[in-house]
């Protein structure tokens, strides 16, 4: 994402992460990292975006770079992710082996940063968006006890949009050669993601433990907008997904079902989006208190909050994290 890149360059300016270093790149790679990059963050089985970030070590007697530094929760706080999926069943028969659904999900996705060209001049504001229309449909097949294989087929339509102000003389004579090019400028995304995904689901009497196993692949094809290069733009990424999930029953609370909710996984990725999340795999805990909402709700199983933490990556470090429908 290009302005992941930029302010990963800015940072590398200012001496504040020493082994961060700038690359070359062209306006279709530009497009390409952003439209890979929105894909995977405004998907909340990848990444977990919060309410309030923190760097885990300041709550530990250690320093560890991969579970949060002050530069990773700086870059996770130039970032907002806004994204509302939902899924509808289409299989009435309690009994089938077979199951079909659809999910859809609106999306939106921002990185606001300062962007110094030169030392003492007044720094550009730089505004990257990306807004995203998602439709998959899938079909689920019980094939032996507890295990489920599930095909599906996505589609997305994707929106990039960049706002840039020059605000110092410097950048401003900069502008003939950027503005149009890498500022703003806006493209297009049409993406198609095929995914296959395995679940081992066992229930108990004190809650239920699932085995997930999931693979993605993404390719588009970019058009219009105000760029010229929008019909050179392929945004590619792969994602392999192994997560174990955990349900724990706890006492009602005034005739509420509680449940602590406790998850781990492993994102392999790559393609377009390792540049930008600063590695090809990363891993994320979760855990947090459910409410079931199904008595009052019937469009949403479950609410809650907990704490989400993203290791290894970019964009490393903790969250609390605002839960539903899990």
């Amino acid at each position: 994402m290009r302005g992941f890149k930029t302010l990963i360059i800015m940072l590398c300016l200012n001496v504040v992460i020493g082994k961060t270093y700038a690359r070359d790149f062209s306006p279709a790679q530009q497009f390409e990292e952003a439209f890979a990059t929105s894909l995977v963050l405004s998907d909340s089985s990848m990444i977990t975006f919060g309410i309030a970030d923190f760097n885990p070590n300041n709550y530990l007697d250690n320093n560890n770079e991969h579970i949060g530094s002050s530069d990773s929760i700086e870059l996770r706080s130039k970032v907002t992710v806004y994204s509302l999926p939902y899924t509808f069943e289409l299989t009435n028969d309690p009994n089938s082996l077979w199951s079909h659904e659809i999910t859809v999900r609106g999306s939106y996705v921002n990185t606001n940063i300062d962007v110094e060209f030169k030392e003492m001049s007044l720094p550009d504001t730089d505004l990257d968006e990306i807004f995203g229309l998602y439709a998959e449909y899938a079909q689920n097949y019980i094939f032996r006890d507890n295990w489920t294989i599930s095909f599906g087929n996505a589609l997305h339509l994707m929106h990039y949009k960049n706002s840039h102000e020059y605000n110092s003389e410097f950048s401003q004579s900069l502008a003939p050669w950027l503005d149009g090019v890498y500022y703003n400028v806006s493209s297009n995304a049409f993406i198609i993601e095929p995914k296959i995904t395995f679940e081992y689901k066992k229930e108990s009497n004190w809650g239920e433990w699932r085995f997930n196993n999931s693979y993605h692949y993404a390719y588009g094809q970019g058009f219009g907008g105000s760029s010229k290069v929008s019909p050179d733009v392929n945004p590619e990424v792969w994602r392999f997904v192994n997560s174990v999930q955990l349900r724990y029953n706890m006492a009602h609370w005034n005739s509420l079902a509680q449940v602590l909710y406790l998850k781990a996984k492993r994102v392999d990725l790559g393609g377009d989006v390792n540049e930008p999340l600063g590695t090809d795999y990363y891993y994320e805990f979760n855990i947090a208190w459910l409410i079931d909402t199904r008595k009052w709700v019937s469009l949403i199983d479950n609410v809650g909050i907990g704490f989400t933490f993203n290791v290894g990556s970019a964009l490393r470090g903790g969250s609390i994290v605002l839960f539903y429908d899990e």
